[in-house]
């Protein structure tokens, strides 16, 4: 925990020197920090986190020579990231160019747009673990066949044993969301769906905002500036926005989480950066008020602009429509965890169930649950002995044994909104 600790603390100050002191101020004052890092057990989950400084930064470039066997590490993780990236590069360009010779439209989402605009001048930055892709339900069809034709193939074992178990989602996706297509190394998700159960004027708007971009000598088409950014926001809500209980045990968890929530922000704040005024508001709150996610993505965009010291957008201030929660969630992280972002980030998840209006509506069992869980594991986070106490102190009362019991998935309350 001590090497997490310094990690995330190094890594936040290394995104924040962006705006505050210069990453050559940063590094020289920094650096030492990371010489108690127990560097031979390091997870390649943290040295993912490195591509970004180790790519773009010549002043973390140098800094590496002072501590033995981490650039190494480094190096080899970019030198593999690099060469995997390529290879989905080039599988991109001929998809786009066989949908193109269909006359069926093909959207690529993520990791896959992000290669073709804010990491183009260096792939080997970010990791990809497969290909989005997004088509129009009618198209279904059309789309599968020439994803047959080009030797891709659905296989849902592979994707289970991936997984590490069986995965619980799938068969709820494979109806409502996407398939899941492998060739050889490369992972592809056909998507029909940008989530669970969007409206059908969010597929709509998407698909009349869309912008073509150049990757090498291909056009491909992707989402607006605006989608991009809901979308990078809403994906990482559905997969950390959640609350479970067996992560106050697990310090795999509890780095796996702040590894996704680091980069994150790095993410976020290249987003912003590389489309600066292009972002429309209007068409970003559109996404949010008609997917029902006002406050769930509103929070964290707030959120991610106080972690990363940028102020949120005049455009995005007036667009939004800041409830009661919100305002309170905004003043708090204006005075608290100003380091500590995950406790910032669960702070946010507790403001969820509130803002919901479970607590005050129809059904306030059904939240009740789900805000215990919150300011459990809030409590909970670096202090287990709360946890304990919650464990072993309170379970005759049925809600609160309940709320012991961590989401099983990410249609549960916290996680879908």
């Amino acid at each position: 925990m001590l090497r997490d600790k310094i990690l995330r603390t190094f890594f936040l100050k290394s995104i924040q020197s962006v705006r505050q002191e210069g990453p050559a101020d940063f590094f020289q004052r920094h650096i030492t920090s990371l010489r108690n890092v127990d560097w031979p057990e390091i997870a390649a989950q943290w040295l993912r986190i490195f591509l970004p400084l180790y790519a773009e930064n010549s002043f973390f470039h140098a800094s590496l020579e002072s501590l033995p066997g981490v650039k190494e590490q480094v190096k080899l993780q970019y030198v593999r990231n690099a060469a995997k990236n390529k290879e989905y590069i080039q599988a991109v360009r001929k998809l786009a160019q066989l949908f193109q010779e269909s006359g069926k439209e093909i959207v690529f989402l993520k990791g896959s747009a992000y290669l073709a605009t804010i990491y183009a001048a260096d792939p080997g930055i970010r990791f990809m673990a497969d290909i989005d892709v997004l088509i129009r339900k009618a198209d279904l069809p059309t789309a599968i066949n020439i994803l047959e034709q080009e030797g891709f193939r659905q296989d849902y074992e592979r994707f289970d044993q991936e997984m590490g178990v069986k995965h619980k989602e799938a068969f709820f996706a494979r109806q409502h969301f996407h398939f899941i297509f492998y060739k050889g190394n490369l992972k592809l998700e056909l998507h029909w769906n940008i989530s669970f159960s969007p409206p059908e004027a969010v597929l709509e708007k998407i698909f009349d905002t869309l912008v073509t971009v150049r990757m090498g000598d291909t056009m491909i088409r992707i989402p607006s500036p605006e989608a991009v950014l809901y979308m990078a926001c809403d994906n990482f809500q559905r997969d950390y926005g959640h609350i479970d209980l067996s992560d106050c045990f697990s310090e795999k968890r509890i780095s796996r989480r702040t590894c996704a929530t680091l980069f994150f922000l790095f993410e976020f704040q290249k987003i912003l950066a590389y489309y600066q005024d292009s972002i429309s508001w209007d068409n970003f709150f559109f996404f949010c008020k008609e997917c029902g996610t006002l406050f769930s993505i509103e929070s964290l965009l707030f959120y991610s602009c106080s972690f990363t010291l940028q102020k949120p957008p005049a455009a995005a201030l007036k667009n939004g429509n800041p409830g009661t929660p919100l305002r309170i969630y905004k003043g708090l992280l204006r005075y608290t965890h100003k380091n500590n972002f995950i406790r910032a980030f669960m702070l946010r998840n507790i403001f969820l169930c509130l803002s919901n209006g479970g607590l005050f509506g129809k059904n306030p069992k059904n939240y009740l649950s789900a805000l215990v869980r919150a300011v459990t594991y809030y409590l909970s986070f670096e202090n287990r002995i709360i946890l304990i106490v919650f464990q072993t102190g309170w379970r005759p009362i049925k809600s609160i044994k309940s709320a012991l019991r961590p989401f099983s998935s990410a249609h549960d309350a916290i996680g879908r909104h």
